[in-house]
């Protein structure tokens, strides 16, 4: 059957079957085994999948963004500026320095993601939509990550500093996206943003 032969079916299907299992908690020693390996792969596919106008940029602005994104993490991890006071688990593996891989690659899968979303070329519309979808999806991961024990914050919701962090990055990125002239897309990627959403959904419960 042809549906089963579209990515777009398989995003759904694997991401709420992987919520399902978490809201059933079944295959649970598989899912947390998976689960660093997986943010990794979606990583992946979002930079395999994109259509882009120059692939040296792409190269750049990704690396970039990964090691960027791990060193405010570490700066975070450590002092407690930026996002607010978290720890992470062992679940999320491999780590380097306490961060695991995984982290580094959900914001570039999230940059990625986001900025096949956004139509407008405006300036100012497509940095802080762009910014905006980034923070959205961290809204639905954030839950989501402390029912299955990826990380945990000191108190006991997750600190307005973390979102607005997360907006703050996001808005240095697609600056960075827009004057480069990077024009990234790709039709079906949206859908891999919203699985992961019902995802997340899913696991909170």
């Amino acid at each position: 059957m042809k549906f089963i032969k579209n990515k777009i079916f398989w995003y759904y299907f694997l991401l709420i079957a992987g919520g399902l299992w978490n809201y059933l908690g079944l295959f649970s020693d598989i899912m947390e085994l998976s689960s660093g390996f997986v943010m990794i792969i979606i990583c992946l596919i979002a930079i395999t999948e994109v259509n882009v106008s120059d692939k040296i940029k792409l190269y750049f602005i990704s690396t970039f963004i990964f090691i960027t994104s791990m060193i405010f993490e570490y700066i975070g991890l450590n002092t407690g500026y930026l996002f607010g006071n978290y720890s992470y688990s062992t679940l999320l593996k491999p780590q380097v320095l306490g961060l695991p891989l995984a982290i580094g690659s959900a914001w570039l899968s999230t940059f990625l993601i986001s900025t096949t979303i956004i139509s407008s070329r405006k300036s100012l519309v497509f940095i802080i939509f762009g910014s905006l979808l980034m923070t959205t999806f961290d809204f639905f991961l954030e839950p989501a990550a402390i029912k299955l024990n990826y990380w945990t914050w000191e108190g006991v919701s997750i600190p307005t500093s973390n979102y607005i962090t997360w907006f703050t990055i996001s808005l240095l990125y697609f600056t960075i996206q827009y004057f480069l002239k990077l024009r990234i897309t790709n039709k079906g990627l949206k859908h891999l943003y919203l699985a992961q959403v019902l995802y997340f959904l899913l696991s909170t419960f």
